[in-house]
């Protein structure tokens, strides 16, 4: 069930890396114990769009999970309600290095995120229902397009949110109010 013309492979848990990254990551999320956490590679092909997973395509082990997708540095302009909807377990989503203005609420349900990188893209405006209801722990939106965030901008409690290379005169409103966050 790979998406065509990606590239898949089994998933690793990510590294423990010194400072934030100290607590070890939760075990990916299984529907049973027999399933496979797979990683999806949609890098630089010039995609304009998300590309589906379908049940036609027979290249990966069954039952299997699909928990990173990479889709950096393609042609992505702005991602419709449901993007995500046939990755119900995805967890990390790579998005970094498109062409990226716009994020419709409800991009990103049903999945499970954890980490979210849209970072060099070119985002101007975030709606406040953007990122919700999702588990976000790690948020970057560094080098965009971004003057400020919505007063009413709605956040789930992020441990890590990279900002660099906007264009804020001050810490936006929002981010004063994130509890958790442990790196900014």
């Amino acid at each position: 069930m790979c998406p065509k013309p990606c590239s898949c492979s089994p998933s690793l848990p990510p590294p423990i890396l010194p400072g934030l990254w100290d607590v070890p990551p939760r075990p990916h999320t299984t529907p049973s114990s027999r399933s496979v956490s797979v990683s999806v590679s949609c890098t630089a092909l010039g995609l304009g769009s998300v590309p589906s997973q379908t049940m036609q395509d027979n290249d990966l082990p069954d039952p299997h999970i699909i928990v990173d997708l990479d889709l950096s540095a393609n042609a992505l302009s702005e991602l419709p309600p449901n993007a995500f909807v046939t990755y119900p377990h995805l967890q990390q989503l790579k998005l970094s290095r498109n062409n990226l203005y716009k994020i419709a609420p409800d991009s990103f349900v049903p999945t499970p995120l954890r980490v979210l990188k849209l970072s060099r893209n070119n985002l101007y405006k975030i709606a406040p229902d953007s990122f919700v209801p999702t588990p976000l722990r790690v948020l970057l939106l560094d080098d965009n397009s971004l003057v400020s965030l919505p007063y009413d901008l709605h956040l789930p409690p992020l441990e890590e949110l990279s900002l660099q290379k906007n264009f804020f005169e001050s810490i936006p409103r929002p981010v004063t109010r994130l509890l958790t966050l442990r790196a900014l």
